[in-house]
């Protein structure tokens, strides 16, 4: 169960400029599947830049279609494109060749990396905002935008 405390936190992260946030644009259905706790690696080509890193989990407007057809489709989330739809942090990152893509059930043996994501946290509403390739830095006003809407949802928290 995700806290008030959590999400406070998290906000205040932020906007704290200090704090070192990039965002990454996931296809649906795997934004989704990350903001709804269902993902935990996110598999790439390239290792990640950062790790320990709060990430904005962004929703492209574009979609896997193969994969869409595989998940149940009252999962949350999986009609937003083009929009901030959840905060984690990279955890950590490791070759393919370490784990045989065995390290999770989200792993995939041909991608070369495996991101390690956790303490994801869903937003109430979707930030829109456009997206980029590879991990990039999004700006203090979306920062802002994504820390009002998790404050917004502990506002809804118990």
């Amino acid at each position: 169960m995700i806290t008030r405390r959590e999400l406070a936190a998290t906000a205040a992260a932020l906007r704290n400029p200090e704090e070192l946030v990039r965002a990454l644009t996931f296809q649906q259905p795997w934004a989704a599947s990350v903001a709804w706790h269902f993902k935990d690696v996110e598999n790439r080509s390239w290792p990640a830049p950062h790790t320990d890193v709060l990430t904005l989990v962004h929703a492209a407007k574009t979609v896997d279609r193969a994969a869409m057809r595989q998940v149940p489709s009252d999962t949350p989330g999986l009609d937003v494109r083009g929009a901030v739809v959840a905060v984690t942090r990279v955890t950590g990152c490791h070759r393919n060749t370490r784990c045989q893509g065995q390290c999770t059930p989200w792993a995939m043996p041909e991608a070369r990396w495996h991101w390690e994501l956790s303490g994801t946290l869903p937003l109430a509403e979707p930030v829109p905002v456009a997206g980029a390739q590879r991990m990039w830095i999004p700006g203090t006003e979306l920062r802002t935008r994504v820390a009002t809407a998790l404050n917004q949802r502990a506002g809804e928290a118990r």
